[in-house]
Parts: C-alpha cells; structure tokens; sequence
C-alpha cells in the first residue's frame, strides 16, 4: 500500500499501524498470505501443491521464487517479517529446514501465527528487523519477502542481517521500491558487505499475479470485512485498479528480488 504526498517517515508509521489493525482485526485461517505475488507465463509448468495450498498459489510463488536459490533444507532458517506465518509454514513444509523461526514487529501477527501454524521446527516471535533478537553467526538463511520497504532504514537492516548469518549464508529479498529509491537500494546492498549473486526485476511476473488473484483478493474482502474499509483493503491488496497497481503498471513502483551471500 502507497501513500500519496507525505513524507516517508509518516507514510511507513501508517502503513505499520495498517499492519497492526489487520492481524489484529482479520483473524480468519484462509487469509494467512499478504504479499502480491508471483506467477510465470500460463504455459510454464507451476508448483505441486496440495489442494489446500492452490487458493494461496501465486503468494507460494513468491517465495519459492526467492527462496529456492538458498537451498533452506536441512538448514537453520530465519524469515524477517513474517506477517500472518503463511509463508514461512509453506517454507518448513516444503523445503524441511532444521529450524525455522518468523520474526515480526506486529505482536498480533506473531500470536495469530503460532495459533495457525503448528510445525516441528516452526516458530514465531517478537522482533525488529532493525534489532533482531538473536546472537551473531544464528542462521544459515535469512528470508525477507515484501516487508523491508516499512522499515526506515535499510542500511541498518542489512547490517543485521550480515550480523545473524553465518560466514557464507544466504539472504533472499524480495519487494518493491520506488523507481526513483532504486539507484539507492543498490547503494545499501553494495555497502551491507553481502555479495550480491543475482538481483532481479520482477515486476511483470508480480503484475501478472496480482490480475490473476484479483477476484479470489475482492472476495476474500467482501467476505470477512466491512463495506468501511473495503477500498484501504483493495489498495492494501494492490488489486487491479488500485494505486499501487497502476503505479506497478507505469513503472513508478519497481518489484525486485535478491540473493546476497555473507
């Protein structure tokens, strides 16, 4: 969700009280993915999922996209912002790690996963993506999926995230920023001390997938929320026709994805 003429600072506290009210609010067991997304051409071959993993196919996507390349099985695995927990428990699903454990800002969010997600080896806690509650050289894998862009200072994240992981770990980003912040996200990333091995822009896959979630996204909101906040929860969706959409659409918002190596 984008914010049109204020400042930043003010835009990520919105959007971070936004947050706060959604997991607070929206506790429903078929609504446990937020990001926009992923999909390929309708002739590339998908995913196996299962048929209760299908509604949620292109959010799954995503993060197979993104975390695919760090090969998390068997591994110690953190995800950084892990929202409702449905990406990390299709991540310990999937891939099988030793452990994984979601952090997020948002104490709802944190208790609404433990209560849905119940997996050997998957926890969820409290943290700041800025001050990680964990000892240097934790993990194996760092996950951030679609989060960073409300966190005010990515520099100090990176930071964090070179802090946690273990010599020669591996860090998979994926989000979006303004065509305009590009050129200083690489800048971050090119002082983090993280070896860039692939950064890619992916915004015509993430478009595809928000047109095709389209009509599952405005049932889902007419379902389980009030008529009030049904336009916040198509913007906060990025629904076609929604600004952010069109945004994504013109090039103004640029979705990229990342792997870096400690």
């Amino acid at each position: 969700m984008r914010l049109k003429a204020v400042s930043p600072s003010l835009e990520r506290s919105v959007m971070n009280h936004w947050y706060q009210f959604v997991a607070a609010r929206f506790q429903q067991p078929d609504w446990t993915f937020m990001n926009f997304g992923y999909a390929g051409p309708e002739d590339e071959p998908g995913l196996e999922l299962s048929a209760h993993e299908e509604p949620d196919r292109c959010c799954i996507q995503l993060y197979h996209h993104t975390a695919d390349p760090t090969s998390p099985s068997g591994k110690d695995v953190l995800e950084v912002g892990s929202g409702r927990g449905g990406g990390a428990a299709w991540l310990a699903r999937y891939y099988g790690p030793q452990t994984l454990t979601g952090i997020d800002l948002c104490t709802s969010a944190v208790k609404l996963s433990n209560r849905l997600h119940r997996f050997p080896g998957l926890t969820f806690r409290q943290g700041s993506a800025l001050a990680m509650p964990f000892a240097d050289n934790s993990f194996d894998v760092v996950v951030n999926v679609e989060s960073s862009h409300g966190y005010g200072n990515m520099d100090r994240f990176l930071a964090e995230v070179g802090r946690v992981l273990r010599p020669g770990g591996l860090f998979a980003w994926a989000d979006f920023r303004p065509a305009d912040r590009i050129a200083r996200l690489e800048q971050s990333f090119a002082a983090s001390g993280l070896e860039p091995l692939r950064i890619i822009d992916i915004t015509a896959h993430v478009l595809r997938s928000l047109d095709r979630m389209r009509e599952q996204r405005l049932d889902l909101i007419r379902r389980h929320a009030p008529r009030l906040v049904w336009g916040l929860l198509r913007e906060f969706a990025a629904v076609a026709g929604s600004d952010s959409h069109r945004q994504l659409a013109a090039g103004r918002l640029v979705y990229l994805s990342a792997t870096l190596q400690k």
